[in-house]
């Protein structure tokens, strides 16, 4: 396994590498070998973050029935939308999507998990936090009320 580091220890910086190893057998015979390797310790940045409308009433009428959360995202990341109540508990996880840089919208419809199933959500504040996870497990969050 390889650290990441240089054969002084120092950490080397994010980038492209090629690590080369080889073996050789109990008779002699020697393999070499390489493969491509990415470092990455940059977080994904999540820019811009808004909520609209930041009151809703998701009572089926049609009419502010949702919210659309955007922001700008800078790398390919995976995207995931958790809705906090005014307690701190998640009453919703909307399942993670693939995204590549750009700018971002996530829709929350105002419904809660409720014993296995949907219901709408009570009155009252609710947290809404995007977290962005890169292919390196590097993560950012974000979040508004």
């Amino acid at each position: 396994m390889w650290d990441g580091r240089d054969a002084a220890g120092a950490r080397l910086p994010d980038g492209a590498y090629r690590a080369s190893f080889g073996a050789t057998s109990v008779n002699g015979s020697a393999r070499p070998a390489s493969v491509a390797v990415r470092i990455d310790t940059v977080r994904p940045s999540l820019t811009g973050f808004r909520v609209t409308p930041s009151v809703i009433s998701p009572n089926g009428d049609h009419f502010a029935d949702v919210a659309r959360v955007a922001f700008g995202v800078s790398e390919r990341c995976t995207l995931g939308l958790t809705v906090r109540d005014a307690k701190g508990t998640v009453v919703r996880t909307v399942a993670p999507v693939s995204a590549t840089p750009g700018s971002k919208h996530l829709t929350w419809d105002g419904k809660v998990s409720s014993g296995g199933a949907l219901a709408r959500a009570a009155d009252g504040a609710y947290d809404v936090v995007v977290r962005a996870l890169d292919t390196a497990g590097n993560h950012s969050t974000a979040q508004a009320t």
